[in-house]
């Protein structure tokens, strides 16, 4: 992706723009602590709230997973997006218009690592003539699908042929207010309406089928294998023939917009209307999987009802679009729906994130109960509080809230949802006489166990809430089929080591998996343009972006040498504690930053990581700017950099270096002592040095004893900052020793 024009400045804007207590918020529920908030981070099974935002440095931290970052970071990581495509995510919120920046030649510099000849840039190909293709990025899909989404809430509103659409709506007791909230649509019959909307453009039917809304018509031979597809010339428009090869999935159905948590239009539901022409065994339609769409990922109605589920910590989650429209509509606001599947482990991730208590809102039928047990495994193994909520006369909740209202229905919710592992025994044991039928008994009870085995029951891990619901059940089986808890517990044991053998066994496997898919992976980074080979380089190397100055990246290279990723691994090159709390002194006080590197020589500093962050820091200072926090985070995309400024600033927190800095006495005494700290490591390095020259023949008497003066004097030095850094408190010990006697 194409760099932006003023970028780093248009970072600069964005940042200030977007407040990342605010951003995180739209993902995450968040809580006051202290001067932080908290919530449970996205990127591990979280129990305890451990995802920190600090909303005066503008970062969060996940203490666990030990990655942090600004807002670049976490749209980055939570969208799964390279940085130039967050920053469009983020300029979009901030409502930031981003300027293409122009291709520019190199900028000649000292000699930088090579990227597999990357650096040599290829001159500019001609310009193209007629149809230039456009690049289809998350964000050009985000715009695609809301904009598709207005005109099927149009075509619903307004045209005669939806009158139909129209009517269903009604009869199913849809309010016009909740078809409105809802932004309910249609799509209408005609194969190329699409197409006529977007003029046959052809970048715009790339990105709607990119979006999975139209739909290409593919040819098989006799054995049933698809064709390639035929040539056309890649005019700016389809021609007539191509046209006729694409088609609206949705065509001729009631259209539900499915959006993420962000509000945004990421895929559609639709539903074939009574007495429809269309000849399909499917009554309901999704988009397939796209880059913006994951169904095992999206709940249908959680942007609605994030504020509701979050304010009650409780969400009930029904089956269908209208189940969830109409619950909503009588007033039970923290209501999503899943999308035409099963429960799944990622859905119940993110309801987790809102709420501790979940109800599963199942139609009475043996459907309905056969889906319960299907998806109790995955509530149960995130130690959710489930609840399961059947309801009466093999209603669904649409039809028993239009029929009894919404009393009855509260009621229910609150007294006739039964725990989910309560459940799980009355369906395993429904028909079996546990006091007579000792197989089926025992059947039971091991269908049972095999269930509660995933439920996690280490005190040291798990959510002690969880916990004893566990241990609660186990004990309520013990007595319902009369067996000792202690047979129970050693049954449910042995469950537990074959499923972590068996999870060993499936992780080592996939690892071969993966080191062979990594061997067969044709290297085709000699294929890729420039700008890839920049950034497969970036995956292993670390070094920042482009300043005010916008440098090319062999000039980056050259100012600010890369170091491998794989040095954060390794304790040799992580930067020592003297390096640590030069760092720290002015990262949280940038303007000693000239004081120290006055007398701090460069060359003293042995970590290539505060080498290149110090080049960094002086890279500011040459243009007149004070290196802060926050200028020093926007010089770096990568991921394990930024955590570790974030780690340095709490490092100085904690060190209580922020109120140093607003006492010029302490100030200056740090000073001294780092300066101090830098002279007595470099005479450090130097001994060795000096020794040897002592042992050289060609040395005079003179220049012998020289050398041994200077080592003594620099000893003598050295002993008497190490005394008078002590006499404080060899001060303090003899006054308090004074006062006990």
């Amino acid at each position: 992706m194409a760099g932006f024009d003023g970028e780093y400045d248009q970072r600069e804007q964005i940042r200030d723009a977007i407040d990342i207590v605010d951003l995180v918020e739209r993902y995450i529920p968040l809580r006051p602590q202290g001067a932080n908030f908290v919530g449970r981070c996205p990127w591990h099974d979280d129990t305890r709230p451990s995802l920190q935002v600090n909303a005066t440095r503008q970062t969060f931290k996940c203490w666990v997973c030990n990655i942090g970052g600004d807002v670049f970071s976490f749209v980055m990581r939570i969208e799964n997006v390279e940085f130039k495509e967050a920053m469009q995510i983020l300029a979009e919120m901030a409502g930031i218009e981003l300027k293409k920046r122009k291709p520019r030649g190199k900028i000649s510099g000292k000699p930088a690592p090579r990227l597999t000849d990357a650096s040599s840039e290829a001159p500019a190909a001609p310009a193209v003539q007629g149809y230039v293709p456009t690049e289809i990025t998350k964000t050009s899909l985000y715009r695609a699908m809301e904009w598709l989404a207005g005109k099927y809430r149009d075509a619903f509103l307004h045209s005669a042929e939806a009158e139909g659409a129209r009517r269903y709506v009604l009869e199913r007791g849809i309010s016009d207010r909740s078809s409105e909230q809802y932004q309910i649509g249609y799509a209408p019959m005609d194969y190329e309406t699409i197409l006529n909307w977007i003029g046959g453009d052809r970048n715009r039917v790339r990105t709607l089928e990119a979006a999975g809304v139209l739909a290409y018509r593919e040819e098989y031979d006799e054995r049933g294998r698809m064709k390639a597809r035929p040539k056309f010339a890649e005019t700016p428009q389809l021609g007539a023939a191509e046209r006729r090869k694409y088609y609206d999935r949705f065509r001729g159905r009631l259209i539900f917009p499915i959006r993420d948590v962000q509000d945004r239009v990421v895929a559609f539901g639709g539903r074939l209307l009574p007495n429809t022409t269309i000849k399909s065994d499917a009554k309901y339609v999704n988009s397939p999987e796209t880059p913006i769409f994951h169904k095992s990922k999206t709940l249908y109605g959680l942007d609605l009802a994030r504020t509701a589920i979050r304010q009650l910590d409780s969400v009930v989650i029904t089956e269908g679009y209208t189940d969830c429209i109409v619950t909503s509509q009588f007033g039970f606001e923290n209501v999503v729906a899943v999308l035409g599947t099963a429960l799944g482990a990622e859905h119940v991730k993110i309801l987790k994130r809102f709420a501790s208590r979940m109800t599963l809102l199942l139609d009475g039928d043996e459907a309905g109960q056969k889906r319960a047990k299907e998806v109790l495994r995955f509530f149960v193994e995130q130690g959710v509080d489930m609840r399961v909520l059947t309801l009466p006369d093999n209603d669904d909740p649409c039809e028993f809230l239009l029929e009894k209202g919404a009393e009855p229905f509260r009621e229910l919710l609150k007294n006739g949802a039964v725990d989910a592992l309560d459940h799980a025994f009355n369906a395993a044991t429904a028909g079996i006489d546990l006091d007579d039928d000792v197989v089926g008994s025992a059947r039971a009870l091991d269908s049972l166990l095999d269930v509660v085995a995933l439920a996690p029951l280490d005190r040291k891990t798990a959510d002690e809430s969880a916990r004893l619901r566990a241990i609660g059940a186990l004990q309520r089986f013990a007595t319902r089929f009369h067996v000792s808890e202690e047979e129970i517990q050693r049954q449910l044991d042995r469950k537990r080591a074959q499923a972590r053998a068996y999870a060993n066994r499936a992780e080592e496997r996939e690892e071969r998996y993966a080191s062979l898919r990594r061997e067969d992976a044709p290297q085709s980074a000699d294929e890729a343009s420039l700008e890839n080979k920049i950034a497969l380089f970036r995956k292993d190397w670390c070094y920042p972006v482009a300043g005010p100055d916008g440098e090319t990246d062999e000039q980056l290279r050259s100012l600010f040498p890369p170091f491998e990723s794989s040095l954060w691994d390794d304790r040799r090159f992580m930067p020592n504690a003297l390096e640590r709390e030069y760092l720290e002194f002015w990262l949280t006080d940038p303007s000693v930053y000239r004081s120290l590197v006055a007398k701090i020589d460069f060359e003293a500093l042995r970590s290539p990581i505060a080498r290149q962050i110090d080049l960094v820091a002086r890279d500011f200072l040459e243009r007149g700017e004070e290196p802060s926090f926050e200028r020093v985070m926007l010089r770096y995309e990568d991921e394990r950099m930024k955590s570790f400024l974030i780690e340095l600033d709490e490092s100085a927190v904690g060190k209580g270096l922020p109120a140093v800095a607003k006492d010029p006495e302490s100030s200056a005494a740090l000073l001294d002592e780092l300066i101090a700290g830098f002279e007595r490591a470099q005479f450090d390095r130097e001994i060795p040095r000096k020794i040897g020259a002592l042992r050289e023949k060609n040395a005079t008497p003179e220049e012998r004893l020289q050398t041994l003066l200077d080592l003594q004097r620099r000893q003598q030095e050295k002993q008497r900052r190490i005394a008078a850094q002590n006499a404080p408190e060899a001060s303090n010990d003899r006054q308090n020793s004074d006062v006990s006697e």
